[in-house]
């Protein structure tokens, strides 16, 4: 928009000098031409611009009326543009000068210095919209890299976040676990020990009636004070239990030292804990093996809960283990330890397991949890 603003005051100081002469049609005819080919010069490629403000100074040069707005080809003559390759270039300036000069005296010999004059202004308008061009293209670049920078600080800065909830919540956990270990192992074997000694008071005095009758109600409030530790311990045994944050650690705990990429995807509400224990010890065991077998660069890691079961998925780009294995219940087995190990635990809750080769490559481990099994064994 400046420069079609320069180069209406280009033309207007073309025309205040046609002012002082005659006018014929000549000079109206270059006027279309001079001014046809200053707004092309704004929208055709700028590999072609440099043409225009040359073919004008040609035509200056050779027609005496086409000298009168030589004005406008400075302006244009002075643009630089930018090649395929990203770099600026001017057309010859050298060349570009002389042929403007000659232009010039090539018309009316009295008027020749004030045509250079009226060249040189449009050439230094010109020159100062390319500046404001340049600087406001300079401002853009600082402008995006601080964008693009800002984005990244944000980005950055909400993975420390999701880390620091990450690992105040772990802590949470931990502390619950610990504090469920401590009323378990401290409060919940004094109140077994408190109820056998007054089970064995109250044999002492088995022909004192009254005293059996006060040795019942310790023992009744003894009993129910167990249960509320142990209902107690329990529920912090549950909460303390969080797959998804446990899954976490796992991985990175495996992944620490190894350049092996895990997408993790973990989708359960709440897992009873033997069944959580059960899906950590083989997604552990899962990752183990694709960090020493596999040669695989990247890990996905999916445990999904469905309506009657947990479903765990561990599927590596490596390529596949030697030893093939089979559903549970299947012909042969995996002579692996590992592969024996991740077996047992799956199938001491009447769940699946399934470790082969994919067909795309690669090694895929499946296991499934049938939430009614994974009530089997709870503390």
């Amino acid at each position: 928009m400046s420069r079609l603003l320069d180069k209406t005051i280009v033309l207007l100081i073309c025309l205040a000098l046609l002012v002082r002469g005659p006018v014929d049609a000549a000079l109206v005819s270059w006027l279309c031409v001079a001014v046809t080919l200053a707004c092309l010069g704004e929208v055709v490629p700028e590999r072609m611009r440099p043409a225009l403000p040359l073919a004008l100074l040609a035509c200056g040069a050779l027609a005496p009326g086409a000298g009168a707005y030589l004005p406008l080809a400075a302006y244009d003559i002075t643009r630089p543009w930018e090649d395929t390759r990203g770099r600026w270039r001017r057309p010859p300036s050298v060349a570009a000068g002389a042929l403007l000069v000659c232009a010039c005296v090539a018309g009316d010999a009295a008027t020749a210095p004030l045509r250079l004059l009226c060249c040189g202004v449009a050439c230094l308008l010109s020159a100062r919209a390319t500046q404001a061009e340049r600087a406001a293209a300079s401002n853009r670049q600082t402008r995006d890299a601080l964008q693009g920078r800002a984005l990244e600080l944000a980005a950055k800065n909400r993975d420390l976040m999701d880390r620091q909830e990450y690992e105040v919540e772990l802590a949470t956990l931990a502390e619950r676990a610990r504090i469920a270990r401590e009323i378990h192992d401290n409060v919940g074997h004094l109140l077994t020990r408190a109820t056998l000694q007054v089970e064995a008071l109250r044999v002492v005095h088995a022909g004192e009636p009254r005293v059996q009758a006060d040795f019942a109600d310790v023992g009744a409030t003894l009993g129910e004070a167990l249960d509320t530790v142990r209902a107690s311990v329990h529920a912090l045994r549950e909460d303390s239990v969080d797959l998804s944050v446990q899954m976490r650690k796992v991985v990175a705990d495996v992944t620490a030292a190894a350049p092996l990429a895990v997408e993790l995807d973990v989708r359960c509400d709440r897992v009873p804990p033997n069944a959580c224990s059960c899906l950590l010890a083989v997604t552990r065991e899962a990752l183990s093996n694709v960090l020493r077998h596999a040669a695989a660069e990247r890990v996905v890691l999916r445990c999904v809960e469905h309506p009657g079961f947990f479903q765990l998925e561990v599927t590596d780009d490596g390529t596949a283990r030697s030893a093939g294995g089979t559903a549970a219940g299947g012909a042969a087995a995996s002579t692996g330890m590992g592969l024996a190990s991740m077996r047992e635990r799956v199938e001491a809750l009447g769940g699946t397991f399934w470790a082969g080769p994919c067909a795309d490559g690669g090694w895929r481990v499946f296991v499934t949890v049938p939430k009614g099994g994974a009530g089997r064994g709870a503390a």
